[in-house]
């Protein structure tokens, strides 16, 4: 079940699904702390931080656990995926499937013509999975911390 992060305490949680994913993910593509400190070496201030700037996080809980996460940011035409997590042990279920479902559910809610993600261009596993749902590479940029980074979207019909 998707629930609205809407108490500060539950955000330790939160942080420990970004990390435990991102680090799971890191490993994968040999991604270090020290050339990837975006998510994998997210603290719990910059997590509040984006929680009190207004960015919407949700949780998806099974029983009351979070094995999932996503952070949207409401911008003037679009949605902002900033964080899509998926604890390791969970992926592949149909989870991120249903939290991207409820990013274009908010986005038509909200009467947003996109919704809008960055993701490393090296994942192709993932990739090819945003582009099954819809998502097309609008452009391809390079950072010295992580290589290409995709810049993806969906437009909603």
């Amino acid at each position: 079940m998707i629930k609205e992060i809407i108490n500060e305490n539950i955000l330790k949680d939160c942080l420990d699904v970004i990390i435990t994913t991102y680090k799971d993910r890191d490993e994968k593509l040999e991604l270090s702390q020290e050339n990837n400190k975006r998510h994998s070496a997210m603290t719990y201030d910059q997590l509040k931080e984006m929680y009190y700037s207004g960015i919407k996080m949700y949780g998806y809980f099974e029983q009351e656990k979070i094995i999932a996460f996503i952070s949207l940011e409401h911008r003037a035409e679009e949605i902002k995926i900033k964080d899509i997590v998926v604890l390791p042990e969970y992926q592949s279920k149909g989870i991120g499937k249903e939290l991207l479902d409820f990013a274009k559910e908010q986005a038509i809610k909200n009467n947003k013509s996109k919704i809008i993600l960055g993701m490393i261009y090296a994942n192709e596993k993932l990739r090819k999975w945003y582009e099954k749902y819809g998502f097309k590479i609008k452009e391809i940029e390079e950072y010295p911390s992580t290589g290409k980074v995709a810049r993806m979207e969906y437009i909603i019909k």
